[in-house]
C-alpha cells in the first residue's frame, strides 16, 4: 500500500463521517419545522442538554433558528442575552454557563408557546375550589 492509498483512504473515510453528520443535522432540521413552538423549542434545549456528537459543530443561531416562528431578530437577542457574539458560535464551542442560559430561555419559550396554544383551542386548566 503506498502512501497516497493510505491519505485517500483517510481522506474518504473523513468524507463519510461529514457527510453522516450533515444528513443527521438535516433530518433533525426537517423534524423541527414539523413541529409546533412548544415542542419544537423543547427539543432544541433537549439537544442542546444531551449534546450528542453530530451537534457539536452545529452554529449555535442554527440551532435556535430552527424553532418555528423564531426569526432572526428573536435567535439574535437569546445570543446576545446568553452572551454569545459571533454568528459563528458553535454548540460545543460555547460554555456551560452560556449553554445553560440557552436552554433556559428555549424552555422558557415552550412554557409560554404551550400555554397560548391551550388557550387558543380552549384547553384551559379548571381550578378546583
Amino acid at each position: 500500500m503506498t502512501q497516497h492509498d493510505t491519505t485517500h483512504d483517510r481522506r474518504m473515510a473523513s468524507l463519510r463521517i461529514a457527510n453522516d453528520i450533515r444528513r443527521t443535522r438535516a433530518r433533525w432540521k426537517d423534524a423541527q419545522r414539523d413541529l409546533r413552538r412548544a415542542d419544537g423549542a423543547q427539543r432544541a434545549a433537549d439537544m442542546m442538554t444531551a449534546m450528542p456528537d453530530w451537534a457539536m459543530t452545529m452554529p449555535v443561531r442554527d440551532i435556535i433558528g430552527s424553532v418555528s416562528f423564531v426569526g432572526r431578530e428573536k435567535t439574535r437577542r437569546m445570543m446576545v442575552a446568553a452572551r454569545i457574539g459571533s454568528s459563528r458560535s458553535t454548540l460545543g464551542s460555547i460554555g456551560q454557563d452560556r449553554r445553560q442560559l440557552l436552554i433556559q430561555a428555549l424552555c422558557a419559550l415552550s412554557a409560554e408557546a404551550a400555554k397560548r396554544d391551550r388557550c387558543a383551542t380552549g384547553q384551559r386548566r379548571q381550578v378546583i375550589g
